[in-house]
């Protein structure tokens, strides 16, 4: 299952996604290197104000460097 399926199953099945379940996401993308997937998991997380959190931006950040595209993570700054 991809990282964002879990989710979008969580949200099926009426289960709220906790900022753990959002960090738990983010750091499927890591071992993934799925850059793309982690911007837009934070991006959902900002939108269901969540908030991006430190620990959450530090994942996504490391998701940009193994996907060697650290110039990106200044983004999420």
């Amino acid at each position: 299952m991809l990282p964002f399926e879990f989710l979008k199953e969580m949200r099926q099945l009426n289960v709220r996604p906790s900022v753990i379940s959002y960090r738990a996401t983010l750091s499927a993308c890591e071992m993934g290197t799925q850059w793309v997937v982690s911007f837009e998991v934070l991006k959902e997380m900002r939108h269901l104000d969540l908030g991006h959190d430190v620990i959450s931006c530090s994942v996504a950040m490391s998701v940009c460097e193994k996907s060697a595209k650290w110039v990106l993570s200044h983004e999420l700054l």
